[in-house]
């Protein structure tokens, strides 16, 4: 039991796909600028591109380790209960996140934010993104459309952004919530975990019963789909970037 990307197909594979990828109707993208492949499983290194009040809800990550870097713009980072306001340019355009800490993120101005993000080890947190996208943009998830705006109201505009953020990541299928868990180790904040854990391995085991892990290999394996590859019977514990770093040691030292 490990992470997709213990295989070396399915991250030969994945490293075939647009470095660029986002939701089309929103406009935010990211493009990864160190893919999977690049850091043999090390890390997983990309920048966005942000809207003005445009942002992510509070979550947490179990297993990775969050780097932010301000490259353009103006970036608000809540990490727990402390508030940053991170500016390009600045001394402190940066900031380390460690696994478990409840952090959100948000573009409080009226101008486009471009940050980068690594993250450490790199996991399944590029097909993660992927998938992510490849859901809105097929209109699987909740928010496929924005919410018209009107008037001058920002604390209203910046209400109806935020449930957009929510609703735009979170797919309609319950089992889709179970695959994208699984990959992400990403969980809310305040519910235990523990019970996150078990539901999501319950919709996930339940996807891959119905062949429901089929349907979003499209949106990050090159040809659409890996015989023999069985997402729900690669999820679970830690990546192993050693298997990696032997085989593509000569690769690895030529970038």
């Amino acid at each position: 039991m490990g992470f997709l990307t213990n295989d070396p197909d399915i991250v030969e594979s994945m490293s075939l796909m647009p470095r660029t990828v986002g939701n089309e109707l929103s406009g935010e993208k990211v493009t990864f600028t160190k893919t999977t492949k690049d850091t043999a499983c090390q890390s997983l290194e990309f920048v966005t591109i942000l809207d003005p009040e445009d942002g992510i809800f509070p979550h947490r990550h179990t297993y990775l380790t969050e780097v932010f870097e301000i490259l353009e713009g103006e970036l608000t980072l809540r990490l727990n209960r402390e508030t940053l306001h991170l500016k390009a340019g600045d001394q402190q355009s940066s900031v380390v996140v460690p696994p478990y800490v409840t952090h959100s993120f948000w573009n409080h101005t009226d101008q486009v934010t471009r940050f980068k993000v690594t993250m450490s080890p790199a996991g399944d947190f590029e097909p993660f993104i992927r998938i992510g996208y490849g859901l809105e943009n097929d209109q699987l998830t909740f928010n496929y459309k924005r919410f018209p705006v009107r008037g001058k109201y920002p604390l209203f505009r910046r209400a109806l952004r935020a449930l957009e953020s929510i609703l735009g990541v979170v797919p309609k299928s319950p089992l889709m919530v179970g695959i994208l868990g699984k990959l992400g180790g990403t969980y809310a904040p305040v519910i235990p975990i523990v019970l996150q854990k078990m539901m999501i391995h319950l919709l996930a085991a339940v996807a891959v019963r119905l062949g429901k892990d089929r349907d979003v290999e499209k949106y990050f394996l090159k040809n659409g789909t890996k015989e023999g590859v069985e997402l729900g019977a690669t999820y679970g514990t830690q990546p192993n970037p050693q298997q990696h770093t032997a085989d593509r040691s000569v690769e690895v030292d030529d970038r």
